[in-house]
């Protein structure tokens, strides 16, 4: 409780009512609280009736003022991220606080709150003013912020927005890239350097790579990007290298060192590249000018596989069992079925895929590669080449491909944009709906936390 003293009588309230502030929060759940640092607030909102006489109900109200602020300011959170709620409040009348609604009690005016929402849906708090002689009231400020669920337990999963934000879903919450605004139907790439920072790549409206390091604000790299293609990171022998097709229209890398280098090579029109590390480096697989599925190993020594792709798709590649300088590919062939190139050789698995969308690939901790694609009938498929085909009922929309990856402990984990539009993950436990929307004609990107890493 906290009571403003008259200053002229030296008593609480004497001579003027007094007034009642209270925070109530309006969420289906329990919150627990802790306190924490000031969070930035919205704008006041006010009113009331007017009328009556000097320190009377009506003059107080609608002298009064107050502010509620949420942090993170984003419109969504997820389920189990710390929310900081903020309020002030003014009157000009002897104050009175207390906050009701879960977990809340014994506040100040002003002040904030550290609280973790524990229900997923719309979280609401609500500022009143409340005249405690006269039982008037006014509601000041109302903030609200929707939970959503969190299965990204032990990954990072990048995505682009509606509106061409950056946003990522971790063990921790949602953030999203501060400066971040990506070009339509483009996807970015995300590499956990830590458990809490996080390397992204992304193609950038303006055209350019970009790149936010550990979290931070995105930086315009200056490198063009060719229109329709997305990047990709990979870990090297000195750090995290970036992939991606120039705006020449060649199979560019971004070393570690930030040097910039232009291969040469000359790629397929609105095709991206796909890397993995590897013994001696990482190999990288491309669609090439002619059509064809190229690679480049570690070696340096890049060839033309002579298998046909379906144009303006683009492969994704894995470790392979036969060694660990070995990789295997996943493509969509040029007569619309999945394939796979792995050192044995090219193979048509006679499942058909739907037009320009892309496999993506992972070596599990058995050795054997998993391959997540969109068939013809628009429903998401899992094959492990020769054992097992897994139909998951996911329906996806065009111009979107699955993510395929693995999580800490080297269970299997996939990342979709579901028909509705939502960012969909797939664990051992099952399909989650995240209800976050995604920009139509993007897909997502994904990758396992370190262990053991902070």
């Amino acid at each position: 409780m906290f009571t403003r003293r008259d200053q002229r009588t030296g008593y609480a309230g004497a001579g003027r009512p007094l007034c009642r502030v209270m925070l109530t929060g309006l969420a289906a759940g329990v919150l627990a609280l802790a306190m924490t640092g000031p969070a930035a607030a919205d704008p006041p909102v006010g009113g009331g009736g007017g009328g009556g006489d000097d320190g009377g109900g009506s003059d107080c109200l609608s002298d009064a003022t107050g502010s509620l602020g949420l942090d993170p300011s984003q419109p969504v959170v997820a389920l189990g991220q710390k929310v900081t709620v903020s309020w002030s409040a003014s009157a000009p009348c002897t104050i009175h606080t207390s906050v009701n609604g879960p977990g809340f009690g014994g506040v100040g005016r002003s002040g904030s709150m550290q609280v973790t929402p524990t229900t997923v849906g719309t979280n609401t708090w609500r500022l009143r003013v409340d005249i405690t002689a006269t039982g008037e009231s006014l509601e000041l400020a109302v903030k609200s912020i929707v939970v959503v669920p969190n299965p990204a337990t032990d990954m990072v999963v990048d995505f682009q927005t509606p509106a061409g934000a950056l946003s990522t879903l971790a063990p921790t919450g949602v953030t999203t890239t501060p400066g971040a605004s990506l070009a339509a139907g483009t996807s970015p790439s995300v590499f956990p350097e830590t458990q809490v920072g996080f390397d992204h790549v992304f193609t950038g409206s303006n055209g350019r790579l970009w790149r936010a390091i550990r979290s931070g604000g995105a930086v315009d790299t200056g490198l063009s990007v060719a229109a329709g293609t997305s990047p990709q990171m990979v870990l090297d022998r000195l750090g995290v290298e970036v992939v991606f097709q120039g705006g020449n229209g060649h199979l560019w890398t971004l070393t570690p060192a930030g040097a910039a280098i232009d291969s040469g090579l000359p790629m397929a029109p609105g095709t991206s590249p796909s890397a993995v590390k590897v013994l001696g480096g990482e190999a990288v697989a491309f669609q090439g000018a002619n059509g064809h599925l190229w690679k480049l190993p570690p070696s340096g020594s890049v060839f033309d596989t002579g298998l046909a792709m379906a144009a303006g798709t683009s492969p994704g590649i894995a470790g392979h069992s036969d060694g660990p300088g070995e990789s295997a590919v996943a493509f969509q062939g040029a007569d619309g079925d999945l394939w796979t190139l792995t050192p044995s050789g090219g193979t048509d698995t006679g499942l058909a895929m739907r037009a320009g969308t892309g496999p993506s690939i992972v070596q599990r901790p058995d050795g054997a590669n998993e391959i997540a694609f969109q068939a013809n009938n628009a429903i998401l498929l899992r094959l492990v080449p020769g054992v097992l085909l897994t139909g998951t009922g996911l329906v996806m929309p065009a111009a979107s491909s699955p993510v395929i990856t693995l999580g800490q402990l080297g269970a299997v984990n996939l990342a979709l944009q579901g028909a509705n539009g939502h960012l969909i993950i797939v664990t051992p436990s099952g399909a989650i709906d995240t209800t976050m929307t995604m920009r139509a004609g993007t897909s997502p990107s994904a990758f396992p936390l370190p262990i053991g890493n902070s």
